[in-house]
């Protein structure tokens, strides 16, 4: 990592680290605190830094303390925004435990595991950041809540043939490694879902509910987080559109991708519920279907021994010497004849 400019940790809470960047030849370099406004093109923010630190911030940029503070509040969803000091994104941040721009390979699975087995070690686990991203004359002001990672990309990305700075260059950058990762967490959920499907279709696994709330839960997540980015950018666009960037139509596009593809996942995992439901009833049929077979079979035994369990003193067949074996003949004959009745029928 690289050598830290600046470290606030002036109350528990106010935990962050502020880089001054300036571009030059196609390099990114540190700058200290005290340079000249005119060589910064990049000011760095990572977490929480206090209030007396935003208004430093601020001073420098020519930015009102409230408003930038309530621009860099964590926990909004992506929205765009100007005024006559400024314009900016607030974009949600969704990354896996191994985010796609973290350079790491999570081995997949093994296709000789069992389902359930590839299941929970496929199992999605999303963390949430936030990127504020604020473009003034001056600079360009950027924020990450648990989104370090997102940066750190962006700089090793960035091409290095230009001799200038591109803002626009710059904010396509950020936003294409976000919807990357929305693409990424995509692709994960995809392989989910197949595995679900297979479970569910192919095993008649039926104790998958809690499995598919959880896969509707996070699929909702994303696709509330790309719609949020996607209105942003659509008025960006409507906003600037004297001069619309082929960067921004581009993400635009992969931000309507990403929406349908996450409604039809929606459509096939509100099947999967629907088509699981409709078996579990069908085994339940299936079960009392049997217990009304076989008390259907002693019902007519249950008549027998009942009429012949009456203490009358005049019955007859009691005293014939072979009423006892004529007794269980018949009850025996009874009962494979309407256990062949019911196998014909297809009940047992």
């Amino acid at each position: 990592m690289e050598k830290l400019n600046r470290s606030f940790i002036n109350e528990s809470e106010h935990q962050g680290e502020v880089y001054y960047r300036g571009y030059h030849k196609g390099q990114w370099r540190l700058l200290p605190e005290d340079a000249p406004l005119d060589d910064v093109n990049w000011i760095d923010v990572r977490g929480q830094i206090s209030e007396h630190d935003w208004s430093s911030i601020a001073a420098q940029l020519g930015l009102q303390l409230d408003v930038l503070l309530d621009k860099v509040e964590s926990g909004q969803h992506s929205q765009y925004f100007f005024d006559h000091q400024s314009e900016g994104i607030i974009a949600r941040v969704l990354m896996l435990d191994e985010p796609k721009f973290s350079g790491v390979d999570v081995p997949a699975p093994a296709e000789e595991a069992d389902l359930p087995e590839r299941l929970k070690k496929a199992k999605i686990h999303l963390s949430t950041g936030q990127l504020t991203l604020i473009q003034t004359k001056e600079a360009i002001l950027t924020m990450t809540d648990n989104a370090d990672a997102l940066v750190n990309h962006v700089l090793k990305r960035y091409r290095e043939e230009d001799e200038t700075m591109d803002p626009e260059y710059f904010v396509y950058l950020l936003l294409d490694s976000i919807i990357d990762e929305y693409y990424h967490v995509m692709m994960e959920m995809e392989a989910r879902y197949e595995l679900l499907e297979d479970m569910i279709l192919t095993k008649r696994m039926t104790d998958r509910l809690s499995d598919l709330h959880y896969f509707r839960k996070t699929l909702f997540t994303i696709r509330n987080a790309a719609n949020n980015l996607h209105d942003a950018l659509e008025n960006r666009m409507m906003d600037r559109q004297e001069s619309q960037s082929v960067y921004m139509r581009e993400l635009y596009e992969h931000l309507r991708s990403i929406e349908d593809y996450a409604l039809y996942f929606r459509e096939g995992i509100t099947s999967l519920i629907e088509i699981m439901l409709t078996m579990n009833d069908n085994r339940l049929n299936e079960i009392m279907t049997t217990l009304t077979v076989f008390a259907s079979i002693f019902i007519p035994l249950t008549f027998l021994t009942g009429v012949y369990g009456m203490n009358f003193e005049f019955m007859p067949e009691l005293k014939m010497a072979f009423a006892y074996p004529l007794f269980w003949v018949i009850t025996i004959a009874l009962t494979l004849y309407m256990i062949r009745y019911f196998k014909r029928r297809s009940w047992l």
